[in-house]
């Protein structure tokens, strides 16, 4: 079976420390999760241990 794209992309990334160098964003998700979704785009976002948020940028888009 050959991969192919279906459509949706997703960008992930870390950012650590975030009381401390990220604060708006620590405030904006608090302790637990953060979900700003409309059709074809997202914004996921979760507090990790560590004070860690883990976040995704998902995207509907052409392969090109």
């Amino acid at each position: 079976m050959k991969p192919e794209y279906v459509g949706t992309s997703y960008i992930e990334t870390y950012l650590y420390g975030v009381d401390e160098r990220h604060p708006a964003a620590a405030k904006t998700v608090g302790g637990g999760s953060l979900y700003a979704l409309v059709p074809g785009k997202g914004i996921l976002v979760h507090l990790e241990p560590g004070n860690i948020l883990h976040t995704y940028v998902q995207l509907n888009c052409t392969a090109e």
